[in-house]
């Protein structure tokens, strides 16, 4: 490619663009840029840049590059970012518009000033800047006429055929601009996509370790879910057990006394059976028991059997028939377990005997009176007692008796049998307990 140059030297800014500034680039110096503003120069001076400089100073470092490049009559302009290690950037766009500017940077903010240089360059030539071909010395290049003189000022100016090797110089260095750009566009790109993969692979990872801590906190969850739900059913049990205790117990309270009071006195009402070694078949009987009971745990009583069968006897072919009449006293202590009462106690009785002897061997005398007999008896006893109804109980009880003397029965003078040594009586009861304002 030639370009045709219009012979004239570098000229103050007042000149405008029409004096081959259209390849002017304005570098506006600020403090401490020194070694990179070296680099950005030659780099721009070996691609063929006019450059000029401006600064450093306070206005031309906060003034915007458009005015500044517009003022210097340059097609571009840039200024260093020391701290930002960067390039601010400028171009004006080819149809005379504002033209645009960027900030140019090396990935991940690394200090290069040559390869910033190169990048600056190959920035200004991505928004259109053409660059003009420089002589020797850095004077502009003059257009040669065809007798090889310079034409004088107004002259007409004519065109020549740019240096090939220049030309090829020219593409080297643009191709070689071009390979590093792209090198590092893919080592970027690769960058990049190592950083993503990383970056997925954490994710991932977390995402597993998040998984399996989740697990871990369902699992203890619901593990203490269980044990609560346990817990509760432990307590909801053990709290109808109590309820059921106290329903029962406050239903066998009252079952025990009545809406006016405890009760004092007792009468205790069943049949009975009686049994002595000696001779006597077991005999039945009645039995009343009338009991005082001041307190719940003792208590004083008067018993009576009537009659007392003491039982048939036999003697070759003579039988008698014994009849007793038991009354007593007794002395019993009480206890109460789950709403049964448990007593025992020891007392004395009178025992008032009749015997009548039946002889079938004496047909004239078929029955034989026998006087009446009153003799003495040691008792002792135990109950047990349930509440089945308000001031009404069933109860049962077994009294052990020792005959002071022991009776004894003659057939035709004859001794026949014996009877109280010992003697035991078992009766079944029921209890009625009578109303009093106080025990």
């Amino acid at each position: 490619m030639s370009l045709g140059l219009t012979l004239a030297a570098v000229e103050p800014a007042s000149r405008g663009l029409a004096q081959d500034t259209v390849g002017t680039v304005l570098i506006v110096r600020v403090p401490k840029d020194t070694a990179v503003v070296a680099r950005i120069r030659a780099e721009l001076e070996a691609n063929d840049f006019w450059v000029r400089e401006v600064g450093p100073d306070t206005a031309s470092a906060r003034a915007p590059l458009p005015l500044l490049a517009t003022n210097a009559g340059a097609r571009a302009a840039l200024r260093m970012q020391v701290a930002r290690s960067a390039i601010e950037l400028w171009v004006a766009s080819e149809g005379g518009a504002s033209g645009g500017g960027e900030i140019v940077r090396l990935p991940n903010d690394d200090r290069d000033d040559a390869l910033l240089a190169v990048r600056a360059t190959e920035a200004m030539r991505a928004r259109g800047l053409r660059l003009p071909r420089r002589g020797d010395g850095g004077a502009a290049t003059a257009a040669v006429s065809g007798d090889g003189r310079t034409p004088a000022p107004g002259g007409t100016p004519s065109t020549t055929t740019a240096d090939p090797n220049a030309t090829r110089s020219e593409a080297a260095e643009v191709e070689r601009a071009r390979k590093l750009a792209e090198a590092e566009r893919q080592a970027e790109a690769q960058r990049q996509e190592a950083e993503r993969l990383e970056a997925q692979r954490k994710a991932e990872a977390e995402r597993q370790a998040e998984a399996e801590r989740q697990a871990e906190r369902e699992a203890e969850e619901r593990a203490e879910a269980e044990r609560e739900a346990e817990e509760r059913a432990e307590a909801e049990a053990e709290a109808q057990r109590q309820t059921e205790r106290e329903a029962e117990e406050s239903e066998n309270e009252q079952l025990a006394r009545s809406d006016d009071g405890p009760s004092l006195l007792f009468v205790e009402l069943g049949p009975a059976i009686a049994v002595s070694p000696g001779g006597a078949t077991p005999s039945f009987a009645a039995f009343a028991n009338f009991r005082l009971q001041p307190t719940a745990s003792w208590s004083v009583s008067a018993l009576g059997v009537l009659p007392f069968a003491g039982g048939a006897v036999e003697s070759e072919s003579n039988k008698a028939n014994l009849r007793s009449f038991i009354l007593g006293g007794m002395f019993d202590v009480h206890a109460a377990v789950s709403g049964v009462e448990i007593s025992a106690g020891a007392g004395s009785a009178v025992l008032i005997t009749r015997m009548r002897a039946d002889f079938v061997a004496a047909p004239t005398l078929k029955k034989v009176p026998v006087d009446d007999r009153i003799t003495g008896a040691i008792l002792a006893r135990a109950g047990v007692h349930f509440t089945v109804a308000p001031r009404i109980r069933l109860g049962a009880r077994v009294l052990f008796g020792l005959a002071i003397p022991q009776l004894e029965v003659e057939l035709a003078k004859k001794p026949a049998a014996t009877w109280g040594r010992p003697f035991v009586l078992a009766a079944i009861t029921l209890d009625f307990g009578l109303p009093a304002p106080t025990r």
